[in-house]
């Protein structure tokens, strides 16, 4: 869990936008859990009360729900999230065009640099989405690679006493034997 806190906008608020984002983006699935209060607070350390706070406002607005003592999940309803999700991009999009009214932008030039903006975007997470496979692929062989040493080593000493049993048994088979056969002269 990720949230980069300011000081300019309360805490609460910024907890409760951070879950709107990750709700609306589907990263938070419909009837996902979410961290405790406790465990959440812990994580970002921050006061309890201001978590209680934000998990108060997001289940009064529909986001998430709680029944009983159970965990707080991501609520099911598809409508609350196409809600939040169309809040978050009517915010973005006022930002946005506050800023460009401020620098005198016609419309017609905004259309060029958005696909552009949109375009560069797409392959930053394009390639930011294969570095994180190479790496999570290397790390994986190494991961293999050293349980695969471990097995080895446990084969090699498994191996090392069933020869160790072995070789005490035929050595018992061998006095048993050499014993038995005095008997037979």
């Amino acid at each position: 869990m990720n949230i980069k806190l300011d000081s300019r906008t309360p805490v609460y608020l910024q907890v409760i936008r951070y879950f709107k984002e990750r709700i609306a983006s589907g990263k938070l699935k419909m009837g996902e859990v979410i961290p405790s209060r406790r465990e959440l607070a812990a994580k970002l350390n921050i006061n309890p009360n201001t978590v209680q706070r934000a998990y108060k406002e997001m289940e009064e607005a529909g986001l998430i729900y709680t029944d009983g003592n159970m965990p707080s999940k991501v609520t099911r309803d598809e409508q609350t999230i196409i809600q939040v999700r169309n809040e978050l991009v009517s915010d973005a999009l006022q930002q946005f065009v506050q800023t460009l009214r401020t620098l005198n932008i016609p419309l017609s030039d905004i259309y060029p640099l958005l696909e552009e903006s949109y375009a560069a975007t797409d392959q930053i997470q394009h390639e930011q989405h294969e570095k994180l496979h190479t790496t999570t692929t290397e790390q994986l062989k190494k991961e293999t690679g050293k349980i695969d040493e471990q097995a080895q080593k446990r084969t090699g000493k498994i191996d090392e006493q069933a020869q160790k049993r072995t070789g005490i048994t035929n050595e018992q088979k061998n006095h048993t034997d050499s014993i038995g056969g005095n008997n037979g002269d």
